[in-house]
């Protein structure tokens, strides 16, 4: 059995990729039932090379012709640093004297790829929230706010740069509240029979007929009747 490495189908490192490859010995040993070996990726990226996932797969085949492709990923990080600081402002902060911004708000940041939480906090009594000190690379920024909208946005943080971001949260002015009450409600019932009968059974049948004999004109019962 042997093993090779593969583009993903929905992406990954180049075909020819000279910072990608095996580690270990590319023809395995065979393997009785039970056992394993395993197989080790040797990755050594240049400088300049794009942050993010990257995935592929490693194609295992034997002398039969039988295959079967194993996916891996793994994420390019910069060990470089960067500075983030976010300004959360709403609808006061552009008509309202002074111009405040929110304070109080959840902000959250989130590695974009693993959606993994870096770091969370609070704006500052000046509406600020600052990160002194965070990996290059891409985050996902969310803050949120009573009364106010929840907001998103992708950002990117450059080695050795402050990245300044503004948060807009808009002011829910307008609330709808459900409330859910128990209401009495008088059961009506209608109450119906129907008579259903049977025909063509063998059962007797009660036969009345009437014996009486008129003598002038008076219909009188004989004996018996």
């Amino acid at each position: 059995m042997f093993g090779r490495l593969g583009q993903h189908s929905d992406g990954g490192p180049p075909a020819d990729a000279d910072w990608l490859s095996l580690s270990t010995s590319q023809n395995l040993t065979s393997l009785s039932p039970g056992q394993s070996a395993s197989v080790s990726l040797l990755l050594t990226p240049k400088n300049g090379l794009p942050l993010g996932e990257y995935r592929g797969k490693i194609r295992l085949s034997d002398s039969t012709g039988l295959t079967e492709d194993v996916a891996f990923s793994f994420f390019a990080v910069s060990e470089t640093i960067g500075s983030l600081e976010v300004s959360v402002v709403d609808e006061f902060t552009y008509y309202a004297v002074g111009s405040p911004r929110v304070v109080g708000a959840d902000v959250v940041i989130l590695n974009y790829f693993t959606s993994e939480e870096v770091v969370r906090g609070r704006s500052d009594t000046h509406g600020n929230f600052n990160v002194e000190r965070i990996p290059s690379g891409f985050y996902l920024l969310k803050v949120s706010e009573s009364d106010h909208s929840s907001y998103s946005a992708i950002v990117a943080i450059e080695p050795g740069l402050v990245k300044k971001h503004e948060a807009f949260v808009s002011v829910q002015t307008v609330r709808y509240k459900w409330n859910v009450g128990n209401v009495d409600i008088q059961d009506d019932y209608q109450l119906t029979i129907n008579s259903v009968f049977q025909t063509n059974v063998p059962f007797p049948v009660l036969r009345i007929e009437n014996r009486a004999k008129r003598i002038n004109g008076v219909e009188h019962l004989g004996p018996g009747s």
